[in-house]
């Protein structure tokens, strides 16, 4: 049994046989999994800042590794995408400048998002305070879709979670290789 099962208690049939499949290594078919946004912070200088640049390098022993890094603040680019956990794929990326709100995030959602998903699926969701508006039920409720929210601090029974792990990677990888920032990006779902 997973080890976080304990967030069953409280939390309904429904989020209870989730959790299961999930413990289990099974994913219902009616379930979409999704993550919110994710922050790329860079710049669209030649480096990109900290948050982004490789901790670690190879050199011959006793000499320092030199690189340059821009310490400066900059802009942040976005990515918000959902993820079918049966097909195992990306779907509705959407890359932009700035942060997601609840406004942002809802215009993705009815034209981006919803037009992928089936009459029946179900949109999970963490707690995100912009996930949880009015609004975004009654899209998701409208195109004949179900709407679920995982247990409070729990991005271990979200799969997504290991898939922008491994692309915030690739883009570690691809930037180091001064790719351009957008097509760091692209190359990263590859």
């Amino acid at each position: 049994m997973h080890p976080l099962m304990t967030h069953q208690a409280g939390l309904g049939n429904y989020l209870g046989a989730y959790l299961t499949a999930i413990s289990e290594g099974k994913t219902p078919e009616d379930f979409l999994q999704f993550a919110e946004s994710k922050v790329f912070p860079i710049s669209e200088e030649k480096y990109s800042n900290l948050a982004l640049c490789r901790d670690y390098g190879r050199s011959t022993r006793g000499k320092k590794i030199k690189s340059d890094i821009s310490g400066k603040k900059s802009e942040r680019t976005s990515l918000i995408s959902g993820w079918f956990h049966q097909a195992k794929e990306f779907v509705a990326s959407y890359v932009f400048k700035g942060y997601t709100d609840a406004t942002r995030f809802n215009e993705w959602l009815e034209k981006c998002l919803i037009p992928n998903m089936k009459t029946g699926q179900t949109l999970v969701l963490d707690n995100a305070s912009f996930h949880k508006g009015k609004k975004t039920r009654e899209l998701i409720e409208a195109a004949g879709c179900k709407l679920l929210y995982l247990p409070p601090y729990s991005p271990d029974f979200n799969p997504i979670e290991k898939q922008w792990a491994t692309l915030k990677r690739n883009y570690r990888t691809f930037k180091h290789r001064v790719y351009e920032h957008q097509n760091a990006i692209d190359a990263s779902f590859t």
